[in-house]
């Protein structure tokens, strides 16, 4: 058997290989770390969070349910239609107010309600801990509605974080920034509980994992916690949405071993956005969208 891979005539590169040389880029993977690893592939729960049972999650994973998604759902919800009814009760206890200013009021809370529907993350999640590790545990489920493939179709780039030269899918960003802001609570209470010991990991399947790669950077970026407080990210197919993340690991002073990526080898989600573009589609790609004309990761250099 022998494996071709082409640049496409962007630079004229080709690489051959066959099986024997195929080989020399493989490592046999140690029992202890496939039990690593099978230990965070909790992705597959996070899609029925419902049915999660806390006993089931300490007696096959050690792992204690802190928190999810769902329930910060329904806090909001909850929230909200207090509000709402507070609106209504006022009025019934014989308050006068103008009808246009109700109307307004009632208005403006609606309206809050649906911008923060609109910016929630299509990403359910839950939160566990690892007492033994002293580790609390960030799992984001894939996308498994048309609203978190949405995302997908924003993949205009933009600067990550303000770093001139590190970009990011702005879809996926903007669902990081979203689950960013409702699980940076949880971070700051384990590290007010834990202090020195406290450590932090993050895992996700499909695009759910690219978002734990970016949450977790997040966090080191704008020194929320230290680098030795944070475990690998493990994801599991998973698509690469950062172009110059080596220079970012770099500057964070991480190496390789802070991502792993399991990926089966026929899957095409973690080759979305890391396999080498034609240059005719290029070409096509960048009228389009003025950002992808300056696009590092769609020039030569």
């Amino acid at each position: 058997m022998l494996m071709t891979f082409k640049d496409d005539g962007r630079d004229g590169s080709e690489a051959k290989h066959d099986r024997e040389s195929f080989s020399k880029l493989l490592f046999q993977v140690p029992i202890s770390e496939m039990k690593f690893l099978s230990k965070l592939a909790l992705c597959n729960i996070a899609y029925v969070i419902p049915k999660i049972e806390g006993i089931y999650l300490r007696r096959y994973y050690g792992l204690y349910l802190i928190a999810s998604s769902l329930e910060t759902k329904a806090e909001a919800r909850s929230s909200t239609k207090a509000k709402l009814e507070e609106f209504g009760s006022e009025k019934a206890m014989g308050f006068e107010r103008k009808h246009h200013r109700i109307h307004s009021s009632k208005d403006q809370l609606l309206s809050m309600a649906a911008h923060q529907s609109f910016h929630s993350s299509p990403f359910e999640w839950i939160i566990c801990d690892d007492p033994i590790r002293h580790t609390r545990i960030f799992v984001i489920q894939g996308p498994d509605s048309l609203t978190s493939w949405w995302r997908v179709l924003f993949f205009h780039p933009t600067k990550f974080e303000g770093k001139l030269d590190v970009f990011v899918h702005n879809g996926m960003y903007e669902a990081a920034k979203v689950i960013y802001d409702k699980v940076i609570p949880h971070v700051v209470d384990f590290l007010q509980t834990h202090g020195e010991h406290a450590r932090f990991q993050f895992t996700g399947h499909s695009l759910g994992g690219s978002i734990a790669v970016l949450v977790s950077l997040m966090l080191l970026i704008r020194n929320v916690v230290r680098c030795s407080m944070v475990e690998p990210v493990v994801t599991f197919g998973s698509p690469f949405v950062l172009c110059g993340d080596r220079k970012l690991l770099d500057e964070l002073t991480l190496d390789d071993a802070q991502i792993y990526n399991v990926i089966m080898h026929r899957d095409i989600v973690p080759r979305g956005f890391s396999c080498n573009i034609p240059g005719f589609l290029i070409s096509i790609l960048k009228p389009f969208k003025r950002s992808l004309h300056s696009h590092p990761c769609l020039n030569e250099n």
